[in-house]
């Protein structure tokens, strides 16, 4: 996977037209086989005799909303209560646990009721992962800083193991010029080597495996059996110098090509991220690839990939040492939107084929806000 020329055509390809807008199709179709009219891929994939338990309340991060009021320092998370309506009712306005923890990017679901929440600050770059609960009424409360869970990075793409014992996630730079605090922390643009870190969040052992050139890692999460971790590994390519462009628009970022879904066993030897289980491969001629992300058993997958002729996204799901199926084909259509429904959860931030959202159309650019909010029941 050594950096080469990708070849520049002479003719501009269209540009998307917004990176969240593309974002949002992404995170929505991590699951779209359950609605697709296809299989699931594999068995008990998606846990459909649970109890369905109705959302009460909705933790964000961000500035307050609807006129809150917090004394002048803006909460650090923020919780409302879901009430059907458009406008959900404020509970709580929590406040920074500490004058240093930062801003928080990431906020995911684990266990047991237990939540994670990811804190960054752009000076230092430095990242901290928290825990917490909330009581019945929808406060938040015992946050602490889980042992470990400090890096000298931007940390993201958090995935927490079924028992809760285990956070994993991966790191970035920061970016060199920060927005303002509203929009948090960023991630830095320029191609980096790619990292899987496993937290152990009683001890705070850290065990880390990186890619060994530069790549982007995202869709990172746990099989059901706790000891699988499935990951997207993508590479950056350098372009070629593009042809003159007349559109006001700046020359597409980097590439990323070749990409493959890993299962990777953290109890086996080894630190390189290429050595986990291949469950898929990317044909990059094959179609754009949105989403390519590990089911729950750890042995199959589903994903989504672009097709220009005829204009269509394409459903699929992907077996280990199989070809694909593909599930469904949807045409463009003017005004069209996808539903998606969840099977298991899944603890996981899964924010597209770069955990930190910088892989648009398979190109690399500047990164956005991933997994700002989680529902509890």
């Amino acid at each position: 996977m050594a950096a080469e020329e990708e070849p520049e055509t002479g003719r501009r390809r269209p540009r998307p037209t917004s990176p969240a807008g593309l974002a949002a199709v992404v995170l929505l179709l991590t699951a779209t086989w359950l609605t697709a009219g296809g299989d699931a891929p594999g068995p008990g994939a998606g846990r459909r005799d649970a109890p369905y338990r109705k959302a009460r309340f909705l933790i964000t991060t961000g500035v307050p909303q609807n006129g809150e009021r917090t004394n002048g320092n803006p909460p650090w998370l923020q919780v409302r209560a879901v009430t059907g309506t458009p406008q959900d009712r404020p509970v709580h306005a929590v406040p920074p646990p500490s004058p240093s923890a930062g801003t928080v990017r990431e906020i995911i679901e684990g266990p047991g009721g237990t939540f994670v929440a990811v804190a960054a600050r752009a000076r230092p770059c430095t990242s901290r992962i928290y825990r917490f609960r909330l009581t019945g009424d929808g406060h938040a409360t015992g946050i602490e800083p889980v042992p470990g869970g400090t890096v000298a990075a931007l940390a993201g793409g958090v995935a927490i193991s079924p028992d809760g014992r285990r956070v994993a996630f991966t790191t970035a730079p920061c970016a060199g010029r920060q927005p303002g605090t509203s929009r948090g922390v960023l991630p830095a643009t320029r191609p980096s080597t790619a990292t899987l870190t496993v937290l152990d969040t009683a001890s705070g052992h850290r065990r880390t495996w990186t890619s060994g050139v530069n790549s982007t890692i995202g869709e990172i999460l746990w099989a059901r059996d706790g000891r699988t971790l499935g990951y997207a590994l993508g590479e950056v390519v350098r372009r070629a110098p593009a042809p003159p462009s007349y559109d006001g628009l700046p020359a597409p970022g980097p590439g990323v090509r070749g990409t493959t879904v890993h299962a990777l066993d953290v109890r086996t030897a080894g630190t390189r991220l290429p050595a986990g289980r291949v469950l898929y491969r990317h044909q990059d001629g094959a179609g754009i690839l949105l989403s390519a992300t590990m089911g729950p058993d750890g042995r199959t997958g589903f994903g989504m990939m672009r097709k220009d002729e005829p204009a269509s996204d394409v459903l699929f799901t992907f077996a280990e040492g199989r070809p694909i199926r593909v599930t469904r084909t949807i045409p463009h259509r003017p005004g069209m939107g996808i539903g998606v429904a969840r099977g298991e959860p899944r603890y996981a931030c899964l924010g597209g084929l770069d955990a930190f959202g910088r892989v648009v159309e398979g190109t690399l650019s500047s990164g956005r806000e991933t997994c700002g909010s989680a529902y509890a029941r």
